[in-house]
């Protein structure tokens, strides 16, 4: 990711203990919002060209491989969306996180988008995402054939 213009996101610490940063600018190689995600201060993965709103409101991306570290997954949702949701065949095994504004993130006409990062154990179950609003209603569900699967 080249820096200029850059800003972080959002960043944490895993449960275990990895540190993540997930980093943004407005224009990337392949189009606009590049985002990159650093694990222990080294990129794991990045992407840009995030059709939002135009083809969905939840563009997103995902790191590691099945079975190795945490499996993270990030990306942008227009500002309806509050929460990001990540499903799975177990109930017990969804995980959800709010969504952040990130001033610099905007659409062609100027509306907000907001970021997320959902951090998961090292297992490849995820079967939707799902976006809901402040009153918990869904905005969009991107249900996958299989596994969530590194792209």
């Amino acid at each position: 990711m080249n820096t200029a213009g850059e800003v972080v996101a959002a960043e944490g610490v895993a449960p275990n203990g990895d540190t993540w940063a997930l980093r943004y600018r407005p224009d990337g190689i392949g189009g606009r919002h590049e985002m990159a995600l650093y694990v222990n201060g080294g990129i794991v993965e990045d992407g840009s060209g995030y059709d939002i709103p135009g083809t969905t409101e939840i563009g997103f991306g995902g790191g590691f491989k099945h079975g190795e570290g945490n499996r993270y997954i990030y990306g942008l949702v227009t500002s309806r969306i509050e929460i990001l949701r990540a499903e799975s065949l177990d109930e017990g095994n969804h995980t959800e996180v709010s969504t952040a504004a990130l001033s610099a993130a905007t659409t062609d006409d100027g509306s907000p988008l907001r970021c997320f990062v959902l951090i998961r154990p090292p297992v490849d179950d995820v079967t939707a995402l799902v976006g809901l609003d402040s009153d918990g209603q869904v905005v969009q569900r991107i249900r996958f054939i299989g596994p969530l699967r590194r792209r």
